[in-house]
């Protein structure tokens, strides 16, 4: 079971980490295509995650109560862009800030007693925050610079006191 570590202090510096992507793995428009395949999309989900996890976890960012979280897209071009359809990699991404999960097993007992029917997969996580709901990760937003010569995806994670 995760113990997350006890906060002392607070840091107010912004957390700002460069992901390994010089473009978004997963977008709303791929996520939701037609053509598209749900185990493409849920590989693309977990390199975020995986990605994030690493990159977290390198810079040593320590646990955090509530933050606000910026991805940032600095694309190649100036080709027309939606902002939006950076939402399944946010989403991707700050899931990635969690507390890991073990995987539960179909047959064992679920909190209210009873037999797990399936099978639930592990969930890796960096741990820097305790939960992703509104009282903790209190805005997501999502930017895209054009024409960046260095392309890159940014996320900033900045504590609020």
């Amino acid at each position: 079971m995760y113990t997350p570590p006890v906060l002392i202090g607070f840091d107010p510096r912004p957390w700002i980490l460069r992901l390994p992507f010089d473009r978004p793995p997963i977008t709303a428009n791929e996520a939701r295509s037609a053509s598209g395949h749900w185990g493409g999309e849920a590989r693309a989900k977990k390199l975020v995650q995986s990605a994030t996890v690493n990159v977290v976890r390198h810079a040593r960012v320590p646990l955090l109560n509530i933050v606000r979280v910026t991805l940032t897209w600095h694309a190649p071009d100036r080709g027309t862009r939606d902002c939006g359809s950076l939402s399944p990699m946010m989403k991707a991404a700050v899931d990635a800030l969690t507390p890991p999960r073990a995987a539960l097993l179909a047959g064992t007992r679920t909190k209210s007693g009873g037999i797990r029917k399936t099978t639930r997969e592990a969930k890796i996580g960096a741990g820097i925050i305790v939960r992703d709901d509104a009282s903790i990760v209190v805005s997501e937003t999502l930017a895209i610079v054009l024409a960046d010569p260095d392309p890159r995806i940014m996320l900033r994670i900045d504590p609020v006191a």
